[in-house]
């Protein structure tokens, strides 16, 4: 088993590469939010057993990377960045449903396009890091 040390090196290695490539990928704001999850794993404690310190003893076993530590914050982060993604989903969904109506005139229509379709943008962003931080987390701990 890998020491606690080199654990967190790969995952904060791992970190800044997905920041990387959201940020080449013009993806500021996921960018940022895995920018602000590596300074809430630095602020982390880190056990020797990651098992031992995310499960009780009868069932220890996790397929990914995990993080180590009281993972709380780091789970309320990503329950923000779900809610976030809902929401916008839903206003998106909204401003479609307005822009398919018949009553606007195509001007109109091209405006609640514009605006569904940044919506949708916005909370893809808040779906990527979701996915990001899932794959480090077991799969019965994940979120969407």
């Amino acid at each position: 088993m890998k020491s606690p040390d080199a654990t967190r090196i790969t995952l904060m290695t791992r970190l800044t590469a997905a920041c990387g490539f959201l940020t080449a990928h013009r993806h500021k704001d996921s960018a940022e939010a895995v920018k602000e999850a590596q300074e809430v794993i630095r602020a982390l404690p880190f056990a020797d057993d990651i098992n031992a310190a995310l499960y009780p003893a009868g069932n220890r076993q996790a397929e990914s990377p995990l993080l180590v530590g009281n993972l709380d914050k780091l789970r309320e982060l990503r329950s923000w960045h779900y809610a976030q993604y809902m929401d916008l989903t839903a206003r998106s969904i909204e401003m479609q449903k307005k822009s398919d109506g018949r009553m606007f005139k195509s001007i109109e229509r091209c405006d609640f396009e514009r605006v569904a379709d940044s919506y949708r943008s916005r909370a893809n962003q808040h779906l990527r890091f979701v996915q990001t931080l899932n794959a480090f987390f077991p799969d019965k701990d994940r979120v969407a």
